[in-house]
């Protein structure tokens, strides 16, 4: 096994010297395939992580932080990768949510502009952020009722486990993530856990990652509760700004996943049904569109894409059409 100090300085190198993004933005479809076999490759490494630790062995970490560096790569070539995450809506395995809240997260701190050694050490505190939940019984985590007082206590206490697991396993010189990852579910009001931070005392790379994981599980169903479209999840988390996270926080996601996510349906004025291809960040009311069905509710035959900045007659009425809408046409 390596040392933890050789692995940092390997983590650096990668993306320093080799994983600098070049060329334009990657949208054909071998891209869009690239990007999916990296998604199954990351999620197989959270997957070798949980595995181990659930066995009573200790993870290799080696992978994981090549991986953030992978992602970094393809989140500044575009946002397939981000697609990925927002396109899926079925519950997500404690694997996968590690997965996405990952994504998630680097694509925030992208956009808030932390230098490359801050964005290594945000990514894998959202990779590794849910490390103690794996020594909670299956049983609890896929119970389809709301959780009693007793068996809600080992949940708020996981937060402990992943920090002692970090200082165990992180490089030295990322020893200071472990007062970060167990402040994830801290909110700024003081109403989140284990301790009951609030303001100042809450870390903004715990705000970062806390933000992203709740837009997670909130997009994804749960088997105590569906999933919320993606444009109520953001609309909730704004109206929560300054009591869950920052408005700096929440306007980071805003910007990050678009007002009108990739993935959302969305119906327009004239009546059509249509789901979001394509963010406009220029304009985020104005997205690149493809019409699923007509004003009368009936499938279009041919794909039929519409980028609302080149229609300034059109207009999204309802920002959050529900997909049994589209099921049941």
């Amino acid at each position: 096994m390596r040392s933890k100090r050789s692995l940092l300085v390997m983590w650096k190198e990668m993306w320093i010297q080799h994983l600098r993004p070049s060329g334009p933005p990657r949208e054909a479809p071998e891209d869009i395939e690239a990007v999916r076999r990296c998604y199954e490759t990351i999620l197989g490494h959270m997957e070798e992580v949980f595995a181990a630790l659930r066995g009573g062995k200790v993870p290799e970490l080696d992978q994981v932080g090549q991986d953030v560096c992978l992602l970094l790569r393809d989140l500044r070539e575009g946002d397939l990768l981000l697609t990925q995450v927002l396109m899926e809506r079925k519950a997500s395995s404690l694997e996968a949510h590690s997965a996405n809240v990952g994504i998630l997260t680097l694509k925030m701190g992208l956009t808030l502009g932390f230098p490359e050694d801050i964005l290594i050490a945000l990514g894998l505190t959202a990779l590794l952020h849910d490390l103690g939940m794996a020594f909670l019984p299956p049983k609890l985590l896929e119970k389809e009722k709301s959780l009693s007082p007793e068996e809600l206590r080992p949940v708020r206490e996981h937060p402990y486990r992943t920090s002692e697991l970090f200082r165990k396993l992180l490089p030295s010189e990322l020893g200071w993530l472990a007062e970060v990852v167990v402040q994830e579910h801290e909110r700024v009001d003081g109403s989140g856990y284990p301790r009951g931070l609030n303001g100042e005392e809450v870390h903004e790379l715990a705000q970062v990652v806390g933000a992203a994981d709740t837009f997670e599980a909130m997009t994804h169903e749960r088997p105590y509760r569906p999933r919320v479209a993606a444009y109520r999840a953001l609309r909730e988390l704004i109206r929560r700004r300054n009591r869950d996270f920052t408005s700096r926080i929440v306007k980071a996601l805003v910007d990050s996943v678009s007002i009108f996510p990739v993935g959302s349906l969305v119906r327009l004025n004239t009546g059509e049904v249509c789901r979001v291809v394509r963010p406009n960040r220029r304009h985020p009311t104005r997205p690149v569109l493809r019409v699923l069905l007509d004003d009368r509710g009936e499938w279009v035959p041919e794909e039929w894409t519409v980028d609302l900045e080149e229609y300034p007659t059109l207009y999204i009425v309802d920002p959050a059409v529900d997909e049994e809408v589209v099921e049941r046409a």
